[in-house]
């Protein structure tokens, strides 16, 4: 077992290359030698399922810390509505979206009162997500610690991307000097 301390982000970009992960399938081109890809591979799925379960568990506990309130999330839904209700459509009458905003042109003092209302309505989720939202930058860069499964340098697959083993390098048990000797 391993001791992980890393920033709680990371776990969130480790959560994320581990599904990308278990979506890849095997190929004997994975390895140098198609004689014990199959082995390594074996090694490696065994190695990053376990990985996933630490990850997941400290994942889940993020979550229920950056996740909003019901409340918020009523806020938002009817937000949007009120947004898709009052936003300029193009000439197939989908709305016009520029970046992640809707267009309001047309009606726009009704829209804005609309939405005046509507925070009032939600004054308090509102007021929470945005205290939550301002703790969330400072909880997400404190480093959290957790127990790991590791994973040999040899058991990765060739096919990897930098991003993905950038994620996986806590994980990876053996020392640089090491897997300089094997990459020879």
């Amino acid at each position: 077992m391993l001791t992980i301390k890393m920033p709680r982000v990371k776990v969130i970009k480790i959560n994320e290359t581990l599904k990308q992960i278990d979506q890849m399938e095997f190929n004997e081109e994975m390895y140098e030698s198609r004689d014990v890809a199959r082995k390594l591979w074996q090694k490696f799925v065994y190695a990053t399922s376990r990985i996933q379960d630490f990850v997941e568990r400290e994942f889940k506990s993020i979550s229920k810390v950056i996740t909003p309130s019901d409340n918020y999330r009523k806020y938002e839904r009817e937000r949007s509505e009120l947004a898709m209700k009052y936003a300029n459509t193009d000439k197939d009458g989908n709305p016009v979206i520029l970046g992640k905003e809707y267009v309001i042109k047309k009606d726009r003092d009704i829209f804005d009162k609309e939405i005046a209302k509507l925070k009032k309505k939600y004054k308090d989720a509102v007021d929470e997500r945005k205290k939550q939202v301002e703790s969330i930058e400072d909880f997400l860069e404190e480093e959290t610690e957790f127990e790991s499964y590791g994973i040999k340098f040899e058991y990765l697959p060739m096919t990897l991307n930098k991003n993905q083993m950038n994620s996986l390098m806590e994980f990876i048990t053996e020392d640089e000097e090491e897997i300089n000797k094997k990459m020879v």
